[in-house]
């Protein structure tokens, strides 16, 4: 099999990210914030790059495409929560944005003070803006992850003291939009001792249904359908972490019986 050869694809423009390295900052160059990749089962091979850029009232996503193999520029568009927010004056930065989280089609970026947040659909390219309904938590500094279950439905799920609250974004019959509805709490009081949590949980992704949290030193995982948390390995490295889902190894596949071989040999050892 002939090695895979990584694909470097060109930035479609210079970008303001000395924030973080402590040079000079050029006013004139949008902020970027980050980077989503965008595929589907249907067609794993085609996929596109979602590239979130804003400032101080405007964001904007460049939206790279493999069969194009170029960048495509949708337009500005003005926030109007940022516009009429009085925190902007006072605030003095355009960093307003945290960091983005994909479910079901969606990406959510919640704005740093708690009380919104930005939704990009990624069928329609079209951008929306919600109250963030764990703004109070938010302020207590509780951590939290935005993602989906099992089904695909958005969901955000926070940690509240030795409480992991989750939340599902449905349909509102009675007022006919989308809303977010409290749906479980798993309190891990009386397993804080055996995983390892009292030192506190900090969410760190949700996906397929399944939170994923970092306690000292120790990755967990809480199935959303049992309402099982359970350990995964030591963590010995620093955020940020990723989960994601890696199909069994081609040449692993009914190869049972050499692995039987392998394992014989190493009991005997």
């Amino acid at each position: 099999m002939a090695p895979r050869m990584t694909d470097l694809i060109k930035t479609p423009f210079r970008i303001n990210n000395s924030a973080s390295n402590g040079a000079i900052q050029d006013e004139s160059l949008p902020i970027s914030l980050d980077v989503h990749l965008i595929s589907s089962e249907e067609d794993p091979m085609s996929f596109q790059l979602v590239w979130l850029c804003h400032d101080e009232f405007r964001v904007q996503v460049p939206v790279f495409s493999n069969d194009t193999r170029d960048w495509c520029f949708l337009p500005w568009v003005d926030i109007e929560e940022r516009v009429s927010s009085p925190d902007v004056p006072q605030d003095g930065t355009k960093y307003w944005l945290m960091s983005g989280m994909q479910a079901n089609g969606l990406i959510f970026w919640p704005f740093q003070n708690g009380k919104h947040m930005l939704v990009l659909d990624t069928g329609t390219m079209e951008f929306s803006v919600y109250e963030f309904p764990i703004y109070s938590k938010l302020v207590q500094g509780c951590s939290f992850g935005v993602g989906e279950t099992k089904d695909g439905i958005p969901c955000i799920a926070y940690v509240n003291g030795a409480t992991i609250v989750v939340l599902i974004r449905r349909f509102d019959k009675k007022q006919g939009v989308q809303g977010w509805r409290f749906v479980d709490g798993v309190n891990c009081d009386d397993e804080a001792d055996q995983l390892g949590i009292n030192g506190g949980l900090d969410v760190v992704a949700i996906k397929d249904g399944f939170v994923y949290l970092a306690a000292t030193g120790m990755i967990l995982s809480l199935c959303l359908e049992t309402r099982k948390l359970e350990k995964l390995f030591p963590m010995s490295f620093q955020f940020p972490l990723h989960p994601y889902i890696m199909a069994w190894p081609p040449t692993l596949v009914g190869n049972y019986g050499s692995f039987a071989e392998i394992q014989d040999d190493i009991s005997n050892v």
